[in-house]
C-alpha cells in the first residue's frame, strides 16, 4: 500500500469509528422513544385489544384515515388480513375491525375456523362462545362475550358477490356488546 492509500484508510476508519461510538445514555434515550417491537403472538394481541377497549384502543391506533362519517385509524395489530382499523362512531363507540377476502367458501372457512380457534385458545374460561348462522345471508358468525365486561369479540364469514364470481369475506371485530354485529 502506498502512503496515500494508508492515510485514506486510517482517516476513513477513524471517521467510521467516531460515527459508531456514541454516548451510551443518548442511545438509551433514543430506544425509550422508539416504537416497541411488533407484537406477533396472537394471544398478546387479543389481550392488548381487550385491555385497550376501555381506552378507545388509543395504543393500538396508528395513522389517521380521512373519512367524513367517522374517525378511522390504521391499527398496529392485524388479527385477520393486513388492513385492520380502529373506528370511532361518536364519543362512546370505538371498534377494532379487520377483514380478509377469500376466493371461495372453503378458504374462507379455513380463515374463519383459524380465527375462532385462536381466539378461543387465548381467552379465559369465563368467556362464552356462541356460533350461529347470520341473519341476512348464508354466512356464519362466532361471538365471544364475558359477563364481567361489555366487550364482544366476533368473527363473521360472509358471502360477497363479485361481478363474475362469488367470494367470501371474513371479518374480525372487537367492540361493544351493545351494538349489533
Amino acid at each position: 500500500m502506498n502512503l496515500l492509500t494508508k492515510s485514506l484508510f486510517l482517516l476513513s476508519s477513524s471517521f467510521l469509528i467516531s460515527c459508531t461510538v456514541q454516548d451510551p445514555y443518548k442511545n438509551q434515550a433514543y430506544l425509550k422513544q422508539a416504537n416497541p417491537s411488533p407484537v406477533v403472538n396472537p394471544c398478546d394481541k387479543i389481550d392488548g385489544l381487550i385491555n385497550e377497549y376501555d381506552n378507545n384502543f388509543e395504543r393500538i391506533k396508528l395513522k389517521t384515515i380521512n373519512n367524513r362519517i367517522s374517525k378511522i385509524w390504521q391499527a398496529k395489530y392485524h388479527l385477520v388480513g393486513h388492513s385492520c382499523q380502529v373506528w370511532a362512531w361518536g364519543s362512546d363507540s370505538t371498534t377494532y375491525a379487520c377483514n380478509i377476502t377469500a376466493p371461495d367458501k372453503e378458504t374462507a372457512q379455513t380463515y374463519f375456523d383459524k380465527a375462532k380457534d385462536v381466539t378461543r385458545s387465548c381467552l379465559a374460561d369465563d368467556w362464552q362462545m356462541t356460533e350461529q348462522q347470520r341473519n341476512n345471508d348464508e354466512g356464519i358468525k362466532v361471538e365471544f362475550t364475558n359477563k364481567s365486561n361489555n366487550i364482544t369479540i366476533a368473527t363473521h364469514m360472509v358471502p360477497t358477490a363479485a361481478l363474475f364470481k362469488s367470494e367470501w369475506t371474513v371479518y374480525y371485530y372487537v367492540g361493544s356488546s351493545r351494538h349489533p354485529n
